[in-house]
């Protein structure tokens, strides 16, 4: 075996590795993840929503059964409110407070240092070991509003 073929091989294993540790990748809040560090695709999804400005599917989020997207959802939300882009309705405020309280479980990838499961009132509150809301923060400020 030559030294092309053994470094494919281990590239494929470390990915392999990498992606193997999720048990929903689709839906893990990760900002730099798997083999290649990079957004995982729920992230990547709430930016295209962003880029495209479809707020009003953003807001949709907030009623999800998906945890994850009610995390982004809320953050995006306040986000854009604070931004004078987005007016909150009664519902979707209170929606928002109820979320700040939910014990739902959002899969959360903090690279090579942290993978699991964290409440959803955690994340929100910032009050995860992994401070996953300051991270969603300086991505908002790095990547989306530069």
């Amino acid at each position: 075996m030559n030294l092309k073929n053994i470094t494919l091989i281990i590239f494929v294993l470390s990915t392999f590795c990498c992606y193997s540790q999720f048990k929903d990748y689709n839906n893990t809040i990760g900002f730099m993840c798997g083999g290649a560090g990079s957004p995982t695709p729920i992230v990547n999804k709430v930016y295209n929503l962003l880029e495209e400005k479809k707020y009003e599917e953003i807001t949709s989020m907030l009623y999800s059964e998906n945890p994850a997207e009610n995390f982004l959802a809320v953050i995006l939300c306040e986000k854009l409110k604070e931004n004078g882009v987005l007016i909150l309705s009664e519902k979707q405020s209170k929606r928002i407070a109820k979320l700040y309280k939910s014990n739902k479980k959002v899969e959360v990838c903090g690279g090579c240092t942290f993978m699991g499961f964290v409440k959803l009132s955690l994340l929100l509150n910032n009050k995860d070991e992994n401070k996953t809301r300051e991270d969603t923060d300086e991505w908002l400020k790095d990547v989306v509003w530069k």
